[in-house]
């Protein structure tokens, strides 16, 4: 029997585990059918080796520069090439001045998904022009933003200025956002948030069940478990 398509799951491994993928792998490994995985890998990883990742359930890499034990964003010329084969994506955890880096990256084909609306914060003077920079990004048929995370955007207690975002950006680019829980909610030291509730939020920010749909099913889908 078949199980429902919500049940899937893609599991992001964190950067405190370096390159040591192992543990997310194990955790494919319990539900193969329902789950993929992003890994960390070197830049000089072999075929042979990202091979067998595959195999394991991955379906694309990441690249964090605000985590001292992430892979650098210098990495990403030589690892796109050896990803792209497989049909990977390359998500990012970056800062927002950043953005014009990955615009230089954005002309092939790979996949490329921008954690938490690419670290933008919300409520500093140059908010807008970042949100602008983002948007130019999405025109792209690769690019992604996850629209993950608002508790670490702002200081609003609702959410509301990140909320009123992704509404805007729901409206103009469904096909390139894609939710994540970000559980367990790392580095986080004042209180976590209610995951009920964040859903809720996001109930209200997209109203319209077909890009709910989207957001919440389709794209990641078609992103990671295309086979």
């Amino acid at each position: 029997m078949s199980r429902p398509q919500e049940l899937r799951g893609v599991l992001v491994q964190p950067s405190v585990y370096g390159l040591d993928n192992g543990v997310m792998l194990r955790a494919i490994a319990s539900d193969p059918q329902c789950l993929r995985g992003i890994a960390v890998v070197a830049p000089d990883i072999s075929a042979e080796h990202l091979r067998k990742l595959d195999a394991g359930g991955v379906r694309g890499i990441r690249i964090n520069t605000r985590n001292k034990a992430g892979v650098a964003l210098e990495a990403v010329d030589e690892l796109l090439g050896k990803v792209a084969p497989l049909g990977w994506s390359v998500q990012f955890q970056l800062r927002a001045e950043q953005l014009a880096d990955v615009a230089g990256l954005a002309h092939g084909e790979v996949p490329l998904v921008l954690d938490h609306l690419a670290f933008i914060r919300f409520g500093e003077a140059d908010t807008g022009e970042r949100l602008d920079a983002l948007r130019h990004l999405l025109d792209r048929p690769n690019i992604y933003t996850k629209i993950s995370a608002p508790y670490r955007l702002t200081a609003s207690v609702d959410y509301a200025d990140v909320g009123a975002a992704i509404t805007t950006l729901a409206a103009s680019h469904p096909h390139r956002l894609l939710w994540g829980s970000d559980w367990p909610h790392t580095e986080l030291w004042d209180g976590m948030p209610d995951d009920g509730a964040l859903l809720c939020a996001y109930e209200k920010w997209l109203p319209i069940p077909q890009v709910r749909q989207q957001i919440f099913v389709d794209t990641p889908a078609s992103l990671f478990f295309s086979r």
